[in-house]
């Protein structure tokens, strides 16, 4: 999966120009963010898990996480997969005074299309 690092949007547009800045994804010259699965299973539960590899602002790591179907059709699915990662684990160490959580989190939603 590549994630465009231009199309990540908190809904804040300051907030996502820094975001893209060297402080963070360094988009001009990490325009991306990777994962390579290479290991996908589908838990009792419903969900699908996978493992895999997480490239982050021009950093690899092995990387897993559980994702739901929250669409599909004939046309493909739409996986959700809520995601948490400690950012400095990517070389991301930038923080505000007073902020003490470099965790972060939240929502990927893919598409995958049949072609």
């Amino acid at each position: 999966m590549v994630i465009d690092v231009a199309s990540v949007d908190t809904g804040n547009a300051r907030w996502d120009k820094h975001l893209r800045s060297t402080d963070f994804f360094d988009a001009t010259t990490n325009c991306h963010i990777t994962f390579i699965a290479t290991d996908v299973s589908a838990g009792n539960d419903g969900r699908l898990h996978f493992n895999g590899e997480l490239t982050i602002a021009g950093q690899s790591h092995p990387f897993s996480c559980e994702a739901t179907i929250s669409d599909g059709d004939e046309t493909g699915i739409t996986l959700t997969a809520p995601v948490e990662i400690d950012r400095s684990q990517w070389g991301i160490h930038w923080k505000r005074i007073g902020m003490t959580n470099i965790q972060t989190g939240g929502d990927v939603k893919a598409r995958f299309s049949r072609v």
